[in-house]
């Protein structure tokens, strides 16, 4: 979605993972208690970027490992406060339905909390076998 009135939008995505104690049906949600795992580059006036920018997580088979894909477009290049952007859209999701889906790409519509009906664009998320280790997904 483009959000500037002289330019396009200038995305980034913060991805955030939620903790979770147990393993299946024992498993427990520590309460929003979002971590940050990183940000992507900046794309600088694009309305389809393709970052380059991967993170590494290990994936556990029998665990729900939340995460949040939240898109802003950047306002403010010297602030990493949220407050300082403009917020395109989110999705929240599990490693596993990544891992999961066709071709291990998750293609989800990008949802604004207050705007919830109005079309914010998409994401695609996709997950890789790190090579020479069977346990783990970036």
């Amino acid at each position: 979605m483009n959000l500037d009135v002289l330019s396009k939008s200038d995305p980034q995505v913060i991805v955030y993972m939620k903790e979770v104690q147990g393993v299946g049906n024992q498993q427990r949600v520590i309460p929003t208690t979002w971590t940050e795992l990183g940000r992507t580059e900046i794309i600088w006036d694009n309305l389809n970027p393709k970052f380059v920018k991967s993170f590494i997580i290990d994936y556990r088979f029998e665990v729900n490992q939340y995460l949040k894909f939240v898109v802003i477009d950047i306002d403010n290049q010297h602030s990493r406060n949220l407050d300082d952007q403009e917020l395109i859209g989110q999705i929240e999701c599990t490693v596993g339905e990544i891992v999961g889906s066709r071709g291990s790409r998750l293609d989800r519509k990008l949802i604004h909390p207050q705007y919830p009906t109005k079309q914010r664009g998409y994401i695609h998320v996709r997950a890789e076998e790190v090579q020479g280790i069977n346990d783990v997904v970036h």
